[in-house]
């Protein structure tokens, strides 16, 4: 496999573990459940399904539907994002990415998946400031996991920039 598919699917297979381990079902249904009724939290629980699935163009319907009712969910464009990811959409993805930092800064894993994006598109350097932003949100915590992947991704920026002795 050459080092750029190895790449790829490192980055895929870690955004995977940081997606499912950031958003578990508790979780879906704290940003669910505020929201107008069952119709969108089914709506939203059948877009993680179809992302879930690999029915990206369904998951991004869903979530555009649910977007158009209520542009106010980041869970909904945290979704998106992940699904435009799936399908190298990598700039609106980004957008969605940063509509869920403008709703709200802490939401969980969005510096990391910020920083996976820039990665995506070769912006080493704008990875590192998003990555070293979720560095501050999971240095003092007690994942391991968490810390080890942030570092790992700031290791391989870092070597991609050239930058040997940092990484």
């Amino acid at each position: 496999m050459s080092d750029c598919r190895l790449e790829k699917a490192l980055t895929c297979c870690t955004f995977l573990v940081l997606f499912y381990a950031g958003c578990d079902s508790e979780q879906k249904q704290e940003h669910a459940a505020p929201y107008e009724g069952p119709r969108l939290t089914s709506m939203l629980d059948s877009a993680g399904k179809a992302l879930a699935e690999g029915a990206y163009g369904m998951a991004l319907a869903l979530c555009d539907s649910v977007i158009e009712l209520r542009p106010d969910i980041p869970y909904c464009h945290f979704l998106k994002a992940q699904a435009l990811t799936a399908v190298s959409r990598l700039p609106e993805a980004k957008a969605a990415l940063t509509t869920v930092v403008q709703l709200d800064p802490d939401y969980a894993s969005i510096w990391f998946n910020l920083g996976n994006n820039a990665f995506q598109r070769e912006q080493y350097r704008e990875a590192l400031t998003h990555y070293a932003r979720e560095w501050q949100r999971v240095s003092s915590g007690d994942s391991k996991m968490e810390k080890c992947t942030v570092l790992m991704q700031m290791g391989r920026a870092h070597k991609n920039l050239g930058e040997i002795a940092e990484a």
